[in-house]
């Protein structure tokens, strides 16, 4: 019976399924928009976004690659929704920041959804006690938690009380080899599921991220189709990370930009985490976010990533050198990352005097520079 509430029929005269199945139908329902974005489209001229929520909402996994700022958390939020209201199964949010799952429980409040919860350090012990409480209870349909809460005592204890109908991974890329250093954790999180899901078939798999890097798509599918046999549907969006744009010919005549989005091993990494209280670069961390402008200024020989206020957020590595033959002229953050003291051992962490600190990735506009 729950497979059959959870399972559109594809009769176009069902009334259940128009109801409760229609990703439009819900969309409204809990967010009150009577259509998602129209960009970006698919392969078939599609709305990405809906075509995400669909496939999940089918129960399959879901590889869904969307620009940031184009609405990711309600790809996962609607099949989330549907799945509780039809059959009360839970869904779990992997997520490497702190700051995004309180901002997602807090946007879900708003919409007047005040039902989901979040399980992270931050929390006092009467305020985990009452997250899980609801978890246990089934009063909760999202639990939002980072990957190494997979390993915590009382997560797994209340997730044992609860059917798991959808795990979703945000930040998703963090699986890869492009990004697995930064929270090796991510890796760990198909043998929970696996170990959790015992000899039932695992619950679908629904990972999101704004990385389009083809090796980076490569990984994630090899990774879940070898540790849980899920294939994953990939609608191809518009979503890229590296790409050429066409010049303003106007400013920039025999000219072309070029944006790139620099490997993470060519970002300090611990640079946060060696600032003092009271360095005014903290309080620029704290301010910034995803889709914030950048700028990079050259000190001695590092580049210094500046905000708009030309406030010091972070500085690339040693190694990074740009072409010569190009000028970086501005950029963006594209990622945002939390790191801990105990993430990694490189010549700096002796310096360490922070627990934890946020790591920003730009996505750099480069112009070719014309011949002289």
């Amino acid at each position: 019976m729950r497979h059959l509430r959870d399972t559109a029929c594809g009769s176009p005269d069902c009334a259940w399924c128009a109801e409760n199945n229609d990703p439009k139908r819900a969309l409204e329902r809990w967010f009150g928009f009577p259509a998602f974005r129209p960009e970006p489209v698919d392969e078939m001229g599609q709305p990405l976004q809906e075509r995400i929520v669909a496939e999940a909402m089918a129960g399959k996994s879901v590889l869904g690659i969307l620009p940031t700022g184009t609405g990711k958390s309600v790809c996962y939020q609607i099949p989330a929704l549907s799945k509780f209201d039809k059959t009360g199964a839970l869904t779990v949010v992997i997520s490497p920041l702190v700051a995004l799952m309180a901002d997602q429980v807090q946007g879900l409040a708003r919409a007047g959804i005040s039902s989901a919860v979040t399980v992270n350090g931050m929390l006092s012990l009467p305020e985990r006690h009452h997250a899980l409480e609801q978890v246990r209870m089934g009063d909760a349909p999202i639990l939002l938690i980072a990957p190494e809460q997979l390993r915590s005592v009382s997560v797994r204890s209340a997730l044992r009380q609860r059917e798991v109908g959808l795990w979703v991974l945000d930040e998703a890329h963090c699986i890869s080899k492009w990004g697995h250093d930064f929270r090796p954790d991510y890796r760990y999180v198909s043998r929970f599921i696996r170990e959790f899901s015992g000899d039932e078939p695992p619950a679908p798999v629904l990972c999101l991220t704004a990385t389009a890097k083809p090796e980076v798509v490569r990984d994630i599918r090899e990774h879940f189709q070898s540790r849980l046999g899920h294939p994953f549907v990939r609608p191809d969006g518009s979503a890229v990370l590296q790409r050429e744009v066409s010049p303003d010919t106007t400013s920039l005549p025999n000219a072309g930009h070029r944006i790139i989005a620099p490997d993470p091993r060519l970002v300090d990494l611990s640079f946060a985490g060696r600032l003092r209280d009271g360095d005014l670069s903290l309080a620029a961390i704290a301010e910034a976010a995803v889709g914030d402008s950048v700028t990079l200024s050259r000190h001695g020989d590092r580049w210094l990533i500046l905000d708009g206020r030309k406030r010091v957020l972070g500085r690339m590595a040693k190694a990074f050198i740009p072409p010569e033959d190009t000028e970086v002229i501005g950029g963006e953050i594209s990622v945002v990352l939390q790191r801990r003291e105990d993430d990694g051992d490189d010549a700096y962490w002796h310096l360490i005097r922070r627990y934890e600190w946020e790591v920003f990735l730009p996505e750099l506009t480069e112009v070719i520079k014309r011949a002289s």
